[in-house]
């Protein structure tokens, strides 16, 4: 004899509503968290998740409104029960993995993202915050295939360029760190394409950079120096104006 699971019409209807429910206050503490009503949005989504007990998503949502709260104890209890749950919920290992990170506890970090990755592959963000957490451990190899990675995905990720052009230069790759600076149009490329260029043998080139930005901008100076700190020995000046 089987023994039946299948729920009533009522029981089904009564579930219907709490789900209904539940997504109207998850609307509602997303608008209350892009307003800055953290409170608020931490209530309402505490609420949801009681209504759909058991819901890796909504559990997730709620972890990911107690940290910008700034509660973290209770937002690690709300992810640490979301992952615990089946189906695996991907935004629940990567919000973990944040606050990890956030800690300090970088190998923990690592493992919960990686965990997010597996879940789901194309999670843009866990492969970011992966590729800077392994940068963060000194795992720079690891690092530059991560970085190059979530560039492959997404040639347009700024951040994810300067950081790769950091980890090539730091490995002394300066020709491939140089065409990732150079793909950045932005002023704050401008130390890392000196730097390479000098390294490479092309100090007059370097030379022209640093007096361009100069005459442009005669009151950076000091700054420009402390960025270029680090370059190849004997390229500085002792005084940027005397470039």
């Amino acid at each position: 004899m089987t023994i039946g699971t299948t729920l009533t019409a009522g029981a089904r209807a009564r579930q219907q509503r709490a789900m209904d429910r539940a997504t109207r206050l998850e609307i509602e503490g997303f608008r209350a968290l892009r307003a800055g009503r953290r409170g608020e949005a931490a209530e309402k989504l505490a609420l949801a998740a009681r209504l759909v007990p058991d819901d890796p998503g909504r559990l997730a949502n709620l972890g990911a409104a107690l940290a910008v709260a700034g509660d973290k104890s209770a937002a690690r209890a709300a992810l640490e029960r979301a992952v615990a749950l089946d189906p695996p919920c991907a935004a629940a290992f990567y919000n973990l993995g944040l606050l990890d990170r956030a800690d300090g506890r970088f190998a923990a970090a690592r493992e919960r993202l990686e965990r997010a990755l597996a879940v789901d592959p194309d999670h843009a963000r866990a492969r970011f915050e992966l590729a800077a957490v392994l940068m963060e451990q000194g795992a720079h190899i690891q690092a530059i295939a991560a970085f190059a990675a979530v560039l492959a995905a997404d040639p347009g990720d700024a951040e994810a360029a300067g950081n790769l052009a950091r980890l090539l230069e730091a490995q002394g790759r300066f020709g491939e760190a140089l065409a990732r600076w150079e793909s950045l149009v932005v002023e704050a490329a401008l130390p890392g394409r000196i730097r390479c260029l000098a390294a490479l043998g092309r100090e007059v080139e370097a030379r022209g950079l640093v007096r361009a930005r100069l005459a442009r901008h005669p009151e950076d100076g000091a700054a420009l120096l402390k960025a270029l700190a680090g370059g190849p020995r004997g390229f500085l000046p002792r005084r940027l104006d005397g470039v």
